[in-house]
């Protein structure tokens, strides 16, 4: 498993047990035609083995599950907005506000999905992406996420705060 970018320097920040994405393929930086405001295109390789752990009763998937391409799709998408931040990365987590995939076809074991994933940050605290997965071509994946970014180890309160509204709210917690 490759550990880094196209240049060989390392860029993973997920743990190996839970790192879907196997090697960054390209790290390209754009710019909207129309909106001028600049991305960064990254295009990651993960091969689904059927041998990926769902859960703690360690149930494995025949197919891959729409969780797995999700946290695939973010994780590519983590790479472009650590390359964004610069040397602030290491200091920011990312945290998906919203998502809007839609999976038009299954992944089966043996198979090796691309996922093309572009970063556009709306400012220093978040930004949106477009992601895309593709098996030899046929897209399995597709849609937009959006997301922010909190000071390490903010994740687990800025969550509890979350929840805690949606209870006072009468809001279904999940």
């Amino acid at each position: 498993m490759t550990n880094g970018a196209p240049d060989g320097k390392p860029i993973f920040v997920h743990e190996p047990g839970f790192r879907l994405i196997d090697r960054v393929l390209s790290i390209l930086p754009t710019r909207s035609v129309v909106t001028g405001l600049a991305s960064t295109k990254v295009v990651a390789s993960w091969n689904f083995t059927g041998n990926e752990t769902l859960s703690a009763q360690d149930h494995r998937p025949q197919v891959s599950p729409a969780c797995f391409m999700l946290e695939a799709m973010a994780q590519t998408a983590h790479q472009a907005a650590r390359v964004k931040l610069g040397d602030d990365s290491s200091q920011y987590e990312m945290s998906l506000t919203s998502v809007k995939l839609e999976f038009p076809t299954a992944v089966l074991p043996g198979e090796k999905i691309q996922i093309a994933t572009k970063v556009t940050l709306t400012d220093r605290r978040g930004g949106f992406v477009e992601c895309r997965a593709e098996v030899d071509q046929r897209p399995v994946a597709h849609g937009n996420m959006t997301f922010r970014f909190l000071k390490k180890g903010r994740i687990v309160a800025y969550t509890r705060r979350i929840l805690e509204r949606r209870r006072k709210q009468g809001s279904p917690t999940v």
